[in-house]
């Protein structure tokens, strides 16, 4: 430090030298990307997961149940009949025996949700984006 020091006048400017470095390596840490902005190429079918709306679960306040269906792939297991709590389903979608396909990944941990234990437990799944197609209907 002492040798780096007697590059420069005083002890001042050198910690304003290094509390603008600082900063701009902040500043440049920082990213400028919208996580919230739609992903620019549509979900692929592989991508796409047929589930029906259950209705709200017992034990997770306001959060809505879906079933996968039997012709799903690559569904996370559980010892639920592929029953999954569904976190960020939109309101429009919440309605009882509505079909959907949807986009979905696990949850991070800062979206983890504390559920009480009266109700059976399901896993949760972050829903990205719903495809809905009603009950009898051809989804496309």
């Amino acid at each position: 430090m002492k040798t780096l020091i007697c590059y420069f006048t005083d002890k001042e400017t050198f910690n304003k030298i290094v509390i603008v470095f600082a900063l701009i390596l902040l500043v440049s840490g920082t990213s400028c990307a919208n996580d919230d902005a739609p992903p620019e190429n549509p979900p692929t079918p592989e991508q796409l997961f047929n589930a029906k709306v259950l209705g709200v679960g017992f034990d997770c306040g306001s959060i809505f149940l879906i079933q996968f269906n039997d012709t799903a792939q690559n569904v996370p297991d559980n010892l639920g009949d592929k029953i999954f709590y569904a976190v960020n389903l939109s309101e429009e979608f919440k309605v009882d025996d509505l079909e959907i396909y949807i986009v979905f990944r696990e949850l991070t941990v800062d979206e983890l949700i504390v559920c009480s234990t009266e109700g059976p437990s399901y896993p949760r799944i972050y829903i990205e984006s719903v495809i809905e197609c009603y009950v009898g209907e051809e989804c496309n």
